[in-house]
């Protein structure tokens, strides 16, 4: 539906044959685990519905999985359902309440749905990145960063910073992060340890910009790789 109604790509991910030769979807006929789930590969949403309790790896997948997308859509099996699933799910009573435990605590729930138990199933919505575009600066960074100290973050910023424009709820993402305060010429500020996608390196995101703007600090100069007007896909590190 998500394809049909937004005219974007999509991809199923089924062990079993799968006929789709009506569609534009692609199947990748796989089981996924901890070391294959990069053959899933990158996309804006993923979907993993009613999976995880499954799955003896499902920490390595799950955290996998959110390095390969902007948006993870999660629905988890309840713990209450264990006692009628156990019987028939391999492992269900050792990965239904550790999953559930641990995603629920950092997503946000959008709604529910009904398990074969008649209990019902959260689904969960986790932003793993945010989106943005490439603007010019004021110039102002590059004083700010010459003036301040920044061995916290572990090396030498070069001295100017990347700004992505990304909106409230982005930038809002990232104020939520754990971050390192850092002293500099402007204010005592949080610096979010991240990475970019399509680049080596770490980086660290700070919102001293506009409400809708987030600045970017690297070891090396930005700019080199990424124009006005570019689109920057920016994660937390952990992500």
């Amino acid at each position: 539906r998500l394809v049909e109604d937004f005219g974007g790509q999509g991809t199923i991910v089924e062990p079993r044959a799968v006929d789709l030769s009506a569609t534009d979807i692609r199947h990748l006929q796989m089981t996924v685990a901890g070391d294959n789930v990069s053959a899933v590969g990158t996309h804006d949403v993923i979907l993993a519905l009613s999976v995880f309790h499954h799955m003896d790896d499902w920490q390595a997948v799950y955290a996998g999985l959110k390095a390969q997308c902007r948006f993870l859509v999660v629905e988890l099996a309840h713990p209450a359902e264990v006692e009628m699933m156990k019987a028939v799910i391999r492992g269900a009573e050792q990965n239904t309440e550790p999953s559930y435990e641990h995603i629920i605590g950092e997503a946000q729930t959008i709604g529910f749905t009904e398990g074969p138990s008649k209990v019902k199933r959260p689904l969960l919505l986790v932003q793993c990145a945010a989106k943005g575009t490439v603007e010019a600066g004021r110039g102002v960074a590059s004083r700010m960063v010459a003036e301040g100290d920044f061995s916290r973050l572990g090396y030498s910023p070069y001295p100017g910073t990347l700004n992505l424009r990304v909106g409230r709820y982005d930038r809002r993402f990232f104020l939520e992060m754990p971050g390192l305060q850092v002293i500099s010429s402007r204010t005592c500020s949080l610096y979010v340890p991240a990475r970019i996608d399509g680049l080596d390196g770490d980086v660290h995101v700070t919102l001293q910009a506009g409400l809708e703007m987030i600045e970017i600090l690297a070891p090396c100069r930005l700019r080199d790789h990424f124009g006005d007007g570019d689109e920057v896909t920016v994660r937390p590190r952990s992500y």
